[in-house]
């Protein structure tokens, strides 16, 4: 079941919601989280019942282990404990990933049968590492069977995070006194979850009708031409943007409907001026996890730069494999891991010869944020190859090796705007009309990107939110024109969602 399906929608959603609120009448919250385990149960079985005993089995084990590190504060407890989650991750994402290189090098077949990776396992393995660790340092006082089902299966949150921690999530939740209905508090999430609709469906999925074909075409061994090219990873770089924090928006507001707070997990990363920004404002709740729990624990800072250098790339290697079983993600993480170290290089450079309030300059600034940007699109064609075959024809694309030409029959014809300028302003295909409709398409959504508020800041849940001129007047405001402007939006996803099967989220694959 996806969010952006009319069955999430208009049944689970209004029903999930409608018992719950229903059961506030009771003198307690215990029925209530009972019912938010039940639904969340139901949600994850739509996808494969299977493994739904996984996750219920899981969860049974790691209270066993959280039960007895309550006790005894045991670090060979802990250790098994991250040892049987880490290992089940490993089993379902990387079993055959390790077997495939290890049968390259050796000769031998070790192939094994094919094994389906459960939904959101990632996501839920860090939050149930987090939890024992947590249990382990004395962060977590009670150790609540209840409470902690709720805290891993709570289903906005449970497929693609955002990455909670039990002391972000579970206070919020009181034994003693039923969430009652909020109007601000389901205004506000409905609106964040309108505003995520609109970002999967409208920009992220339309920017997908002309990836998906061109990376598939180049994945055959098609070369695409130089402007063939550069749109497809343009376009790669907006949905996966506009596909994971629409998620994201959703995720909140939904949890925001039921009366509980979700943490931030996008800030504008693409208007950041450095790689160091980028990852203080992408994917947040991942960075904060890698930042506390691998990073820090391996020295961070603390022993010097080249330990610290070391420590950086151990990370970014590490947080590339977590996305996938595959050594694209491996050389993602590794050029992120060399552009951060870079980044604190160059910042130590601008410290030693006194040069810090050049990074105040206008045109350093808008500088630094091209830079940035063409790295962040660079790295994102390794994220999204499948191997490196297909990553060495976009590369040599986007050096235009492969040709300049746009020939009538162009991969272009599936950019956004050109099936729109064909349709309604009655402009016939032509290499013209796609290079044309192509820079349209890539200046609209670099607009949008670089001069619109984020969501947060749209509704100012962000903290030091400063907007002026335009910005100022597009924030939320409770009223007549909030309403419209958000239910217009909302039929205008549906439309599309009529014309087109819902497409699921990326981060669904991690």
């Amino acid at each position: 079941m996806l969010f952006n399906s009319f069955s999430f929608i208009f049944i689970f959603l209004p029903l999930a919601l409608t018992i719950y609120y229903l059961l506030a009448r009771s003198s307690s919250a215990t029925l209530q989280m009972l019912w938010l385990t039940l639904i969340s149960f139901v949600f994850y079985a739509c996808w494969k019942k299977i493994y739904l005993l996984l996750l219920i089995g899981s969860v049974g084990v790691n209270y066993t282990f959280a039960h007895f590190l309550m006790q005894y504060k045991n670090k060979y407890l802990l250790t098994m404990g991250l040892i049987f989650n880490i290992g089940v991750l490993v089993y379902f994402k990387y079993a055959g990933f390790f077997l495939e290189n290890i049968s390259a090098l050796s000769g031998i077949d070790l192939s094994i049968t094919h094994i389906a990776l459960p939904l959101g396992i990632s996501f839920i393995t860090f939050q149930k590492i987090t939890y024992l660790l947590d249990i382990y340092r004395g962060r977590i006082e009670q150790n609540h069977f209840l409470n902690f089902l709720v805290f891993i299966s709570f289903f906005p949150q449970l497929i693609a995070g955002p990455i909670v921690r039990y002391n972000q999530m579970m206070p919020q939740f009181s034994n003693t006194r039923p969430k009652r209905f909020r109007y601000s508090y389901f205004n506000l999430g409905m609106s964040l979850f309108i505003f995520g609709l609109a970002k999967k469906v409208l920009l992220a999925d339309t920017a997908a009708l002309y990836v998906d074909p061109a990376y598939a075409a180049m994945q055959q061994g098609a070369s695409l031409s130089f402007v063939e090219t550069w749109v497809a990873v343009l376009a790669y770089t907006f949905q996966i943007y506009f596909d994971f924090s629409g998620y994201s928006d959703m995720a909140i507001g939904l949890a925001k409907m039921f009366g509980i707070r979700l943490p931030l997990n996008f800030n504008s990363p693409y208007k950041a001026k450095n790689i160091i920004e980028f990852w203080r404002r992408w994917h947040m709740t991942l960075s904060f996890f890698l930042r506390d729990f691998v990073y820090i624990p391996l020295g961070g800072n603390r022993q010097g730069t080249k330990r610290k250098h070391a420590n950086l790339m151990a990370t970014m290697l590490l947080g590339g494999l977590w996305h996938g079983a595959n050594w694209t993600f491996v050389l993602w993480g590794g050029v992120h891991g060399l552009l951060l170290v870079t980044n604190h290089l160059w910042h130590n450079v601008l410290i030693n010869l006194k040069w810090e309030k050049v990074q105040h300059q206008l045109s350093y600034r808008v500088l630094a944020l091209l830079l940035t940007f063409v790295c962040v699109i660079l790295a994102w064609v390794l994220f999204r190859a499948p191997d490196m075959k297909t990553a060495n024809i976009v590369y040599t694309g986007l050096l235009g090796l492969h040709g300049f030409a746009v020939l009538p029959d162009s991969y272009l014809h599936h950019t956004p705007a050109v099936p729109f300028l064909h349709k309604y302003l009655h402009l016939a295909y032509s290499p013209q009309l796609t290079i044309y409709a192509s820079c349209i398409y890539v200046l609209g959504m670099l607009s949008v990107i670089w001069l619109l508020p984020n969501t947060q800041q749209l509704l100012r849940r962000a903290k030091n939110v400063n907007l002026t001129g335009l910005n100022k007047i597009l924030v939320w405001r409770p009223g007549f024109a909030h309403l419209f402007f958000t239910t217009m939006l909302f039929y205008v996803a549906l439309a599309i969602m009529l014309d087109f099967h819902p497409k699921p989220f990326e981060y669904f694959a991690f």
